[in-house]
């Protein structure tokens, strides 16, 4: 699938179409991205179409869009797009069954540190309230997320709470496009030179640690320091 086909299309005729074609994946785990590395798992959901606070600046850099090629040289009977479609189907739909399947998922995948959203990002308040309901019952995982989505005030409130659980790191996304800065009492994950801020430059960026999980500063709720990346080549 071209780009801009993707961007142009119906996102809820698009998703109609996956469901009624594919069968419901058992599972929502994502693996094999090179940088996180093969024992951290992720949830991801459509990229630009599942982002609600997308920026100016995300929109041109988006690293799902332009940079992760596999959702759109190959078909949509992707592994990966499959479980998209079907995840941004439930989280909007029925976020009820998304907690069953999330805890299904941190259960059965094999993986027990898990980011969130890697493509997408949190869009409705049911969807986080089945991501805090599922974390609940399953303490032996650690989940992580970097969102934009702090900047809506419906979704502020139920990302504190995901955020203030025991094994849950979340990072504000923010870039120089934005009209306005994070809560102070939310970490900050941000692009080299867009602001001052003060924090730790990716290490796996920098070449000093192979994958994120030879490195473990985003999900390691230790350690509490903003987060700094280069934009994505």
């Amino acid at each position: 699938m071209k780009i801009s086909k993707y961007l142009s299309l119906d996102k809820e005729e698009f998703i109609k179409k996956i469901i009624t074609t594919y069968p419901e994946p058992e599972t929502l785990e994502i693996v094999g991205n090179r940088k996180l590395g093969k024992a951290i798992a992720h949830i991801s959901g459509l990229p630009y179409h599942d982002c609600p606070s997308k920026s100016e600046w995300c929109m041109k850099k988006c690293y799902g869009i332009y940079n992760n090629r596999k959702i759109f040289n190959c078909s949509e009977k992707s592994n990966l797009m499959v479980k998209a479609a079907y995840y941004s189907h439930l989280s909007n739909t029925n976020p009820e069954k998304l907690s069953k399947v999330l805890i299904r998922t941190f259960n059965k995948s094999g993986y027990y540190i898990f980011r969130i959203h890697v493509d997408g990002d949190f869009f409705t308040v049911g969807q986080i309230e089945a991501y805090i309901s599922a974390i609940k019952r399953c303490k032996h995982v650690k989940v992580f997320f970097f969102t934009r989505s702090w900047n809506n005030s419906e979704l502020l409130p139920y990302l504190n709470k995901l955020k203030s659980l025991p094994n849950v790191k979340g990072f504000a996304s923010v870039d120089f496009s934005m009209d306005k800065q994070p809560p102070s009492d939310w970490l900050s994950a941000s692009i080299v030179g867009h602001f001052n801020n003060v924090g730790i430059v990716c290490p796996e960026q920098l070449k000093k640690v192979e994958n994120c999980i030879r490195c473990g500063i985003c999900f390691n709720k230790r350690i509490n320091k903003n987060i700094l990346f280069f934009e994505h080549s």
